[in-house]
């Protein structure tokens, strides 16, 4: 935990109302005291070591922050998110975790009273603002961009505050932050920033422009990702996936979306998480930079992608979750959640099973039921140019309906000379429930709208997005 204190000492001066000739009495004895005194300061002054000056591009030095920072030692912070202790404080004990060991036994460890809700963006900024998310303004995942109406990762310009990064740069501190949310387009500071899409579960494709400050680092950053996507390779997966075939290795490194199969996410949670790293050590070991802040979301993705109900989790050896090696039974993917307000929306885990007949049939199911989420009024600012105001409570105009849904696959294989026919056939959104998961919350189209007492926007709160109507995928996979 980082706190940066400026502490302001205000100087009271008491008036002392004297006689003409009692002070000139008092000035001309107090000559030799005044002189000793001024010089005494000056010679402090002169010994104090220059305050910092900001060079090109960065953001100006505020005299007094730089004064009351003074010389420390340096700061990391090391953010691992969604890290449960109900998990790592086994493993501790059990030696697996050696370095996390050390840190807890020779720092401080503590519980620390999350926000409600307790979700990735609103957190990480409460800890790097100070302030809550009302005060901050990130509030969500995404957004939706006031000129497309596209939605997108929430950038940096919806944070209304500044970060600690932000007063170490105006104190003359030299600072390294890595993947924080709300980061983009990167800001100047007085080091380096790497935002949040330059690799992120909510990013897609090659780091938009923007991702790094200062930009002449841009082409240092990407070399370090592109290695990463190359260490990442068929034999990396195996550590986890044994049986993955190169065919399979090679579809889930050129999904478009890696998030819609458990290997290709496991694929890009390690590309991302060796990035991450490699910038950080690097950066830090060759320029000691007074604030760094690593952020890793890895660690709170691959639960989702992967992680069984907590009860399941034990210190016994885990099968990979997308093995194919031991029937009858065999799970596919898993995606958890936890109920009790842990989250605006309840997510109950995902889990596909994939069942071997005695007749070579394969069928597999997955299924998932979600909460709906909290529905806003969304105010328009003439200002900024697009909705930048809460206009009531979150939730108070209630939810997005439950939603509910299964899939179901069938294969039967068949064997023809050395080769083997994969018959597939794959049965999406079986329930056909089309129900709303996002519906429109715009309550007008201008600012003067915000206070009108009913909607001014016709298609408020109705369906925007559902789920998608059945469909079905016929394929056929060959073996030789």
């Amino acid at each position: 935990m980082l706190a940066l204190l400026v502490h302001q000492n205000v100087a009271r001066k008491s008036k002392v109302r004297l006689g003409e000739g009692q002070n000139r009495i008092f000035f001309y004895r107090m000559i030799p005291q005044f002189t000793i005194v001024f010089l005494a300061l000056l010679l402090a002054a002169c010994s104090q070591p220059p305050l910092p000056t900001a060079g090109p591009g960065d953001p100006p030095v505020i005299p007094e922050l730089a004064r009351a920072a003074g010389e420390g030692h340096p700061v990391l912070f090391v953010g691992l998110d969604g890290a449960d202790w109900e998990i790592l404080d086994p493993y501790i004990q059990e030696g697996r975790m050696p370095n996390l060991a050390a840190l807890s036994r020779e720092g401080r460890t503590g519980i620390l009273t999350t926000i409600q809700p307790p979700v990735s963006p609103l957190v990480w900024t409460t800890e790097m603002t100070g302030v809550s998310p009302l005060e901050h303004g990130i509030l969500d995942f995404t957004r939706f961009h006031p000129k497309t109406g596209e939605r997108e990762p929430i950038p940096r310009e919806e944070r209304r505050v500044p970060a600690v990064w932000n007063m170490a740069s105006a104190a003359g501190q030299s600072v390294a932050v890595f993947g924080l949310w709300a980061t983009w387009p990167a800001e100047p500071v007085r080091g380096l920033l790497v935002a949040d899409r330059f690799s992120s579960f909510t990013a897609s494709g090659p780091p938009p422009a923007g991702s790094v400050y200062p930009q002449d680092q841009e082409a240092w950053t990407q070399q370090i990702l592109e290695r990463a996507e190359r260490e990442v390779d068929l034999a990396a997966l195996r550590t986890y996936v044994p049986d993955l075939t190169e065919e399979e290795f090679r579809a889930a490194a050129s999904r478009p979306d890696p998030y819609v199969h458990p290997v290709s996410a496991l694929r890009r949670i390690l590309v991302e998480t060796r990035a991450y790293d490699t910038l950080a050590r690097t950066w830090i070991s060759e320029h000691r930079p007074d604030l760094s802040i690593v952020y890793f979301q890895g660690t709170d993705t691959i639960g989702h992608v992967f992680a069984p109900p907590p009860r399941a989790i034990s210190s016994a050896p885990v099968e990979s979750p997308v093995s194919r090696s031991s029937p009858p039974c065999v799970a596919s993917s898993g995606l958890s959640g936890r109920a009790g307000g842990r989250r605006s929306m309840l997510d109950l885990w995902i889990r596909r099973r994939v069942w071997y007949s005695p007749w070579k049939l394969s069928v597999g199911a997955s299924a998932y039921y979600r909460t709906g989420t909290p529905v806003t009024r969304y105010g328009y600012s003439d200002i900024y140019g697009r909705y930048e105001f809460f206009l009531t409570h979150r939730g108070a105009e209630g939810r997005t309906p439950d939603n509910y849904e299964a899939d179901l696959h069938l294969g039967y294989p068949v064997a023809v000379g050395p080769a083997t026919f994969n018959f597939l056939v794959d049965v999406f959104n079986v329930l056909n429930a089309q129900k709303a998961i996002l519906v429109d919350q715009r309550w007008g189209f201008q600012e003067a709208d915000n206070a009108s007492p009913t909607p001014v926007n016709p298609g408020y709160k109705r369906p925007v997005l559902r789920t998608p109507p059945t469909s079905f995928r016929l394929g056929v996979r060959v073996s030789f």
